[in-house]
């Protein structure tokens, strides 16, 4: 038994993951971020939408075509960082379709979230990533 309070504990911990295979997992959680992001504007807008006057409803509907064209293009990026392109290109193509892309969502949605989590990003809220 060593005696020596001061000296600094041996590790066998060892960096299981390389820096390319971590700024993957990162573009993967921005992309997903955006998906997020796009997805619940484009349900706040169309909550406000249901709730205006019949006049002010055409504008808010123009509205919701970018971001619909958004969440088509972050579902896009985000397959492609996930998927092959043969499981990516029909996931692509049925985010275009509405009520079938809120399954693809959580499809995809899950599938990032499993990736980041066995990348051991969970919890980043608490902790600092510093890749150097």
């Amino acid at each position: 038994m060593n005696n020596d309070v001061y000296k600094v504990p041996n590790s066998t911990l060892e960096i299981t993951k390389t820096k390319n295979e971590l700024q993957l997992t990162l573009r993967i959680a921005t992309r997903q971020k955006a998906l997020i992001y796009s997805f619940l504007s484009y349900l706040i807008l169309a909550a406000i939408t249901t709730q205006i006057s019949p006049e002010y409803k055409i504008y808010f509907q123009f509205l919701i075509i970018p971001i619909f064209l958004a969440i088509a293009v972050s579902t896009a990026r985000l397959s492609w960082l996930l998927y092959s392109s043969m499981v990516a290109a029909p996931l692509i193509i049925l985010s275009i379709i509405p009520l079938i892309n809120l399954i693809v969502l959580l499809i995809i949605n899950y599938s990032a979230n499993r990736k980041i989590k066995d990348d051991g990003f969970m919890g980043l809220t608490q902790k600092k990533l510093i890749i150097k």
